[in-house]
């Protein structure tokens, strides 16, 4: 009988002793776990709750971590896992992460295991909630803009209009009656120079047979709107 030959990829023992406990505990303590040897190959994947049903995350385990990696990514993993073997404190590092059910960012820190194999533990923190708020924020930026956009180029209309209207335009306080603004048109009827007509009071603009009805047409105005 042939004899056969061994596998090139052959998973090691489970972290730990309990072989359900642990995973558990990783799982509980990052969104996305990766157990990963020296060969940088992935031997186990922990999966929290939250990631359960996005995507086969299972698939990743006997592949090496880097080549599942979008490209810009690829030397933060060589980083992470450089850091965690020298004994240092790896400095968490945000990677795409690439399944079967596509690609999702995660928070990856990394950590060297207390065993003779030199094994490391990526514990990623799920960022899609994260970059769906952030494109959430910049769309509402961007609308905003567009509106604040449109509102200036409204108001640089209604300043060049009012500038060269014919017609002399007074603006007031509905409240105080006290006028905020007056064109050039209306600054030449009273002969006075422009911007000496605010702070006039309407009441003393019209004559005093005139203010009643003037009066009349505010309240009217401000009965409907």
């Amino acid at each position: 009988m042939q004899k056969l030959s061994r596998p090139v990829w052959e998973p090691s023992p489970p972290v730990g002793g309990d072989a359900r406990v642990v995973p558990r505990i990783i799982a509980a303590a990052s969104d996305l776990a990766l157990v990963v040897d020296q060969q940088g190959v992935i031997e186990h994947v922990a999966i929290g709750e939250a990631i359960q049903s996005h995507a086969a995350w299972n698939s990743l385990v006997g592949k090496r971590w880097k080549e599942t990696i979008a490209n810009d990514s690829q030397s933060k993993v060589d980083q992470l896992l450089t850091e965690a073997r020298s004994g240092e404190v790896a400095r968490a590092r945000e990677i795409n992460q690439q399944a079967e059910g596509g690609a999702a960012p995660f928070r990856f820190s990394a950590v060297l295991l207390d065993d003779p194999q030199q094994r490391v533990v990526a514990l990623g923190r799920d960022l899609r909630a994260v970059a769906m708020m952030q494109q959430q924020m910049l769309a509402a930026q961007q609308a905003m803009d567009r509106e604040f956009s449109r509102l200036r180029q409204a108001e640089t209309r209604y300043r060049l209009l009012f500038q060269v209207a014919a017609e002399g335009v007074l603006v007031a306080d509905a409240t105080s009656f006290k006028v905020l603004e007056a064109n050039p048109a209306a600054a030449a009827l009273f002969e006075e120079a422009p911007g000496a007509l605010q702070g006039w009071v309407l009441k003393d603009v019209f004559e005093a047979k005139s203010w009643t009805t003037v009066q009349a047409m505010l309240a009217a105005l401000a009965a409907g709107g």
